[in-house]
């Protein structure tokens, strides 16, 4: 009855939560990832920004004015990769 607990998944569990865990996107450690971007974004998605599906694949789209040059130059040097991640 309680095999979920005790049994061999919960030790299989427990060995993947052990683990570093590692970014989806470029593989590193996730302390090491670009995780201010990826908030930055995400504050930038639940103010101005929605998700749009093109050919089944997701892209976030976030509208500004254009009056706010600064917060154009942030939301695409957050979005775009380094080099060494391309």
């Amino acid at each position: 009855m309680a095999h979920w607990l005790y049994g061999r998944r919960s030790v299989d569990t427990a060995a993947r939560l052990a683990q570093p865990q590692r970014c989806p996107i470029c593989s590193s450690l996730w302390q090491s990832c670009r995780r201010d971007s990826y908030a930055y974004l995400l504050g930038q998605y639940l103010g101005d920004g929605h998700l749009v599906s093109k050919a089944r694949v997701p892209v976030l789209r976030i509208y500004c004015t254009q009056t706010y040059a600064d917060i154009i130059a942030e939301c695409r040097a957050a979005m775009l990769l380094p080099r060494t991640m391309r």
